[in-house]
């Protein structure tokens, strides 16, 4: 009978820790399902941010000329379906406005083969963030009078006059990206590569920004930057992470579009395109057979339109005060690494970019 006792009391003992031990973990899950769902990867953010920026597009907004004929009737079907997709996404709001500039600019038909500056295909605009991608989709409008497209369908370059925001086809003279994916979908690549230091100064104030919902980009980069202790520099984790993942983006991109590209790639250092835009603009064009142009016709061209798409400075030349030792070692490998992996590349240019190396 005691026996008996004995495992009725084990196997009841037994049932139990096995029941809370189910509870637990039943429980723990629930815990670990709710927490997951506050953790955000950096494709969420970016996903979180293009929501936001899709709020602001005002509702009488004609992103195109829709009585031009050169304007949308040149899209193909399923061109014209893209671009009304993201037309209806910027107009899901309907308040916080700014001024819209009407842009001017032109799709061409990605079917006409009769003139010099029709795509066979879409070309890539790649870069890194803050690397002036906006600024040359800019230049370029302003020198052809063709639209430039993007992968993306952001609301606040609709409003600034980019109508081809939103279209990536050969309908568009080059398609913005900051990805490295997708390289398959383009006959080639313009690819803009700035210093490091610079870039990624500038796409965490533009970050900083997006979530913050200022207004005035120009002033508020400049806030940011003068409350370095808050965002940057020693003993500051968020900063330290950032840096850590956009600096392996950065590398990344070379690779992958500069080193690793199966189509002709041309490389356009920001540095030189601030010095001399006329001549890089007419580089880029030359590469992407758009040759109806002179040196000449694009200074004309380009003369009181320079600063139209180009924010103010916001970079400090001092960025040792951004910058920890540590992080300055780790994004100086990262340049040498992608140095060395430039000089293997197949582009047949003579790039550099050991100028981008900071001193400890």
């Amino acid at each position: 009978m005691a026996r008996f006792r004995m495992g009725y009391f084990c196997c009841f003992a037994l049932f139990n820790l096995l029941f809370v031990s189910l509870f637990f973990t039943k429980f723990l899950t629930f815990l670990f399902s709710i927490y997951s769902e506050g953790l955000e990867t950096p494709q969420m953010i970016e996903s979180s941010y293009r929501d936001i920026e899709t709020a602001f597009l005002p509702p009488k907004l004609t992103p195109c000329y829709q009585t031009d004929p050169k304007c949308l009737s040149l899209l193909s079907k399923a061109e014209r379906d893209t671009y009304e997709s993201c037309t209806r996404g910027v107009r899901k709001s309907l308040q916080k406005l700014r001024p819209v500039k009407d842009g001017d600019c032109r799709f061409v038909s990605s079917s006409s083969s009769s003139s010099s500056n029709v795509r066979r295909g879409p070309v890539a605009l790649a870069s890194f963030p803050g690397s002036g991608n906006t600024w040359l989709r800019g230049l370029l409008e302003l020198a052809t009078g063709v639209c430039t497209g993007s992968v993306y369908c952001h609301a606040h370059f609709r409003i600034r006059g980019f109508n081809g925001e939103g279209v990536h086809s050969g309908s568009t003279l080059v398609v913005k990206t900051h990805e490295y994916t997708y390289s398959s979908q383009f006959v080639s690549t313009v690819f803009i590569i700035r210093n490091p230091y610079h870039a990624i100064i500038a796409g965490r104030t533009t970050d900083l920004l997006e979530i913050s919902n200022d207004t005035d980009p120009n002033d508020s980069h400049l806030k940011v930057l003068r409350n370095k202790q808050k965002y940057f520099g020693y003993n500051n984790k968020d900063w330290d992470d950032y840096l850590n993942y956009h600096i392996k983006w950065w590398s990344k991109l070379i690779r992958y579009w500069v080193v690793g590209s199966s189509v002709p790639v041309l490389v356009v250092k920001f540095e030189d395109l601030k010095q001399d835009p006329v001549q890089e603009v007419k580089r880029i064009l030359d590469f992407i057979n758009y040759q109806q142009l002179t040196v000449e016709e694009l200074s004309l061209k380009m003369k009181d339109g320079f600063n139209a798409f180009h924010r103010n400075k916001t970079v400090p030349d001092d960025i040792n005060r951004l910058y920890t030792k540590q992080q300055i070692h780790i994004v100086n490998e990262h340049i040498k690494k992608a140095e060395a992996a430039i000089k293997r590349s197949k582009t047949g240019q003579n790039i550099s970019i050991v100028s981008y190396l900071q001193k400890l």
